[in-house]
């Protein structure tokens, strides 16, 4: 799991980006830090191995143009700077992100990810993330290289995009063709206003501002001015604009996912709050028990349900969200893991 951070406004997207993620790497992310903008018809990208400190230490991340952007997090997998989100299409026209797993489709897709990876290849959509040997579930090319999924994904937007294709309808697509339990963003110089998002069940909510649009994976990343926030709405897709956004329901996707209804949300509040003790847990803890919660599906938005559920009893004074140091993708490197604890009340 990662994170992921959008804006599109008035604002310089650069330092809005940075705060959001700040505000949720340890959560699922800190390993690999990416960021991407737009500014005057031109994509201009920054990514590495380590948390956001070290981005914005080391490259420009901080000083991209642009008023529109995205931004990500990723948890520990493997692999060197190129495997750091975002990925970049073919011709610098597109940049891609990702929150999620193979989960429910590891097994059934799995020779198609790699067969596509490699017609993209074998087309001239360039592989950047490709390494020798294996790494987990990942996508393999003849040739022994491993690729990211997301690069693949990536290419196969850009294919859909370069095919005529609008942004969010070559997300829809592209997910309808390697199915996975994810969110995803994008930005295209085809559509340089607005933010392509594809939601299949992982966390993803909006807040709007007098200025623009922030995207996140929890609201407790949104400043002060958010003024309202809306959840995106699972297995749909669509764009975001500085004053609202759509949604379209994908078709034909092949699973169901359980619904993320108020019942649910209520539910998961009075559960996690009857577990937290003043002693710290890792928010996987809370996610297993919200998934307990939920009905029948193939897929669950329990991690959506839990993001939002610690914010609320945050916002309430109730829970504390704490980061500490854990070690990084690779040595030296380190990166933050947030842990949440009741608020212990003076007597």
């Amino acid at each position: 799991m990662c994170n992921i951070a959008g804006y599109v406004g008035e604002k310089d997207a650069a330092p809005v980006l940075i705060d959001l993620i700040k505000k949720e790497e340890g959560f699922a992310g800190g390993y690999y830090t990416g960021i991407a903008t737009i500014h005057e018809g031109k994509l201009y990208y920054a990514k590495l191995t380590g948390d956001c400190d070290r981005l914005v230490a080391l490259t420009n991340a901080a000083k991209l143009p642009g008023k529109i952007g995205i931004m990500h997090s990723r948890s520990k997998s493997g692999g060197g700077d190129a495997w750091a989100h975002p990925f970049i299409g073919e011709g610098g026209k597109t940049a891609y992100i990702a929150n999620g797993c193979n989960g429910f489709f590891n097994d059934t897709a799995a020779e198609k990810r790699s067969l596509t990876a490699e017609r993209l290849s074998e087309a001239g959509y360039r592989m950047t993330s490709a390494c020798r040997g294996a790494i987990g579930a990942y996508p393999m090319l003849k040739n022994g290289d491993c690729v990211h999924i997301s690069e693949v994904m990536c290419q196969l937007i850009t294919e859909y995009v370069n095919g005529g294709s609008e942004l969010s309808m070559a997300m829809e697509s592209a997910c309808l063709e390697l199915p996975s339990e994810i969110v995803a963003l994008a930005l295209s110089l085809e559509q340089p206003d607005v933010i392509g998002w594809a939601r299949i069940n992982f966390p993803g909510v909006i807040g709007f501002a007098s200025h623009g649009a922030y995207i996140a994976s929890t609201p407790a990343a949104f400043p002060a001015d958010v003024t309202r926030t809306e959840v995106l709405p699972v297995l749909s897709r669509g764009v975001i604009g500085k004053s609202g956004f759509t949604a379209v329901p994908m078709e034909n996707f092949p699973a169901v996912c359980a619904a993320e209804t108020d019942e649910i949300t209520e539910r998961a509040y009075a559960a996690v709050k009857d577990i937290l003790t003043v002693e710290p847990v890792r928010p996987t803890v809370l996610k297993k028990k919200i998934r307990t919660l939920f009905g029948e599906g193939d897929i669950f938005p329990s991690n959506s349900v839990m993001y939002r559920t610690v914010a609320r009893l945050v916002s309430e004074g109730y829970a504390k969200i704490e980061s500490r140091t854990v070690e990084g993708a690779f040595a030296p490197l380190t990166a933050p893991e947030f842990v949440i604890s009741r608020i212990e009340k003076m007597r």
